[in-house]
């Protein structure tokens, strides 16, 4: 399913801004930068929840994508190269 998918891709994405964070790539500026990101990206995941738990798969899923979007904004902003 398309939703589990991109929640999958949320997740790892999640995981690598942590580790990016915990090796000094979100220093100064950059780290309140990345929290915006993570915090919108944790705010569409929540409401991709709320869709899918409704039945709205699609929209879940296409509301999971704008997530995994703001982890990827986080993630170049520390220099990983993410398209």
């Amino acid at each position: 399913e398309e939703y589990a998918y991109e929640l999958r891709r949320f997740e790892s994405n999640q995981i690598l801004v942590t580790m990016m964070i915990d090796d000094g790539k979100a220093a100064g500026d950059r780290r309140t930068m990345v929290g915006d990101f993570e915090t919108q990206g944790r705010r569409l995941r929540s409401e991709a929840e709320e869709l899918a738990r409704a039945g709205r798969h699609k929209e879940a899923a296409t509301r999971m994508e704008m997530a995994t979007g703001q982890l990827n904004r986080a993630l170049q902003i520390m220099g990983v190269p993410v398209f």
